[in-house]
């Protein structure tokens, strides 16, 4: 699923999904912020808060990770089979 490049201080995005150590699966946003952004905590909580304004619950990002660049192939197609080999399994309940 991509993610709306549409909020301020994000570049770009991409969302996977996420097995958590309970085995439930959740969604994980990957987020390539603007240069110059240094409040990131407040980014993450923008991007949950502006997604859940507009989506169903189940669809909405529980953890949001910030990167420096997306994975791509080179026909700049975002590699989410990367960015699902890079997520750490997450502790039961973390959000």
């Amino acid at each position: 699923m991509a993610l709306s490049t549409g909020i301020a201080g994000v570049r770009e995005a991409a969302v996977c999904s996420v097995r958590r150590a309970d085995g439930v699966t959740s969604l994980r946003a990957y987020v390539v912020a603007e240069p110059g952004v240094d409040r990131l905590a407040t980014l993450a909580t923008t991007i949950r808060s502006t997604t859940g304004a507009k989506l169903t619950s189940y669809k909405v990002p529980k953890d949001v990770e910030f990167i420096d660049a997306l994975p791509r192939n080179s026909t700049g197609k975002i590699l989410r089979r990367v960015l699902r080999g890079a997520n750490r399994e997450l502790p039961d309940g973390t959000a």
